[in-house]
């Protein structure tokens, strides 16, 4: 983000689309984890993960990375770590 020359206050946008789905989406993960197939929700928490990194990288490998881009992708990650955190934690 850095690099891309964004302003600060872009750069302080970043830990707080990096951050705010665990205030959003905590409560509701946890409801759901406990509802569902945890192995379910892991791998598709997973595949959640995969596909917001592969947009990225494809944004990058074609060259369409803006500050806005990165900001989403940070967001989808963050809610895919929100609801993979629950079911990790519990255990087995």
């Amino acid at each position: 983000m850095n690099v891309l020359g964004a302003s600060p206050f872009l750069l302080s946008l970043m830990s707080t689309s990096a951050s705010l789905p665990f205030f959003l989406f905590a409560l509701l993960a946890g409801a759901i984890s406990d509802q569902v197939n945890r192995q379910i929700l892991l791998i598709a928490t997973y595949l959640w993960l995969a596909a917001a990194a592969g947009l990225l990288a494809l944004f990058t490998w074609l060259h369409l990375v803006h500050p806005y881009s990165i900001l989403i992708a940070a967001f989808l990650l963050g809610i895919g770590y929100a609801f993979g955190a629950p079911v990790c934690k519990k255990g087995g």
